[in-house]
């Protein structure tokens, strides 16, 4: 967002990752519309597209919002909205399954969490492309990627390493990064 102040809008985005978090997709996509209509900043009207489209893909549906993400993807706004933006796509071919575009997408959002100095995002995006390499068959690309993600883990996080080991490999890290 271009301006510190929370404005409506995004008081209602959190709102709508709130029930994203809870599991209440359907009504997040009502407060996500509430969201775009409060809202002339076209950043956070990207930001909102963005979180929209992910709690499309959880649904397994489509939508402008959706259709969008391959154009927010290629303007890179920033970092934030890259890494969204590809970790939505990645998501959404994998579950498809497309596993080359998932592939593709998962290495743009891990380098973006990279690039951003971001350790959650790059967490994930590793998961996620474990997940993608583990659906492809190819066993050994997996492996690499969930060590990687334990690997990164155990270096921010060394006491939390049971935990971070149940949720990379069950595939349950959080689906709104907001």
């Amino acid at each position: 967002m271009s301006e510190m102040v929370v404005t409506r809008s995004e008081q209602l985005r959190q709102e709508a990752l709130a029930f994203v978090r809870a599991g209440d997709l359907e009504r997040a996509l009502d407060v996500y519309d509430s969201a775009m209509a409060e809202t002339e900043d076209d950043e956070l009207r990207e930001l909102i597209t963005i979180n929209k489209a992910d709690a499309l893909v959880a649904l397994e549906r489509g939508g402008p919002e959706v259709q969008a993400l391959p154009t927010i993807l290629m303007r890179r706004r920033n970092p934030r909205h890259t890494f969204l933006a590809s970790y939505a796509l990645l998501y959404k071919c994998r579950i498809s399954p497309e596993t080359k575009r998932a592939i593709f997408y998962g290495h743009i959002a891990h380098e973006t969490a990279v690039a951003a100095q971001e350790t959650f995002w790059q967490i994930a995006a590793l998961n996620e492309l474990g997940q993608v390499y583990d659906l492809d068959s190819k066993f050994p690309e997996a492996i690499r990627y969930f060590e990687e993600a334990l690997s990164q883990i155990d270096r921010e996080w060394p006491s939390s390493r049971t935990s971070a080991t149940t949720s990379c490999s069950s595939g349950r890290l959080p689906r709104a990064f907001g």
